[in-house]
């Protein structure tokens, strides 16, 4: 399948819908293994503390914002319970964040 069939596909369903593998697991990434495929990664076959780890360093890095840095865990398919068992110290601040900006108590 090319890209540009998958999109074709995908734009049959809800924006809000999911990508997962075959086991449920939601895709993490879409990466370019070569000149001519992608290849997409559950989230089972990701190394999340070195995910998490690169990525909050790189956001402190930058001029991210608390907004920037929460949306883009969110679209990565982290969870308050990834964070808690990943990233103890930035568990209670996405909690607390999350449960601000969403207005959910609910967010593990």
């Amino acid at each position: 399948m090319t890209v540009k069939e998958m999109i074709k596909q995908l734009k049959r369903y809800p924006t809000y819908y999911q990508v997962v593998d075959t086991e449920g697991s939601p895709i993490m990434y879409m990466v370019c293994r070569c000149a001519n495929a992608v290849t997409l990664e559950p989230k089972t076959q990701i190394d999340k503390k070195s995910w998490l780890d690169d990525f909050l360093q790189e956001a402190l890095n930058s001029t991210m914002s608390d907004d920037d840095v929460a949306q883009e865990l969110k679209d990565q398919g982290f969870t308050l319970d990834d964070l808690k068992e990943y990233r103890q110290d930035t568990y209670e601040w996405a909690k607390q964040y999350w449960k601000e900006s969403d207005g959910n108590e609910n967010m593990e």
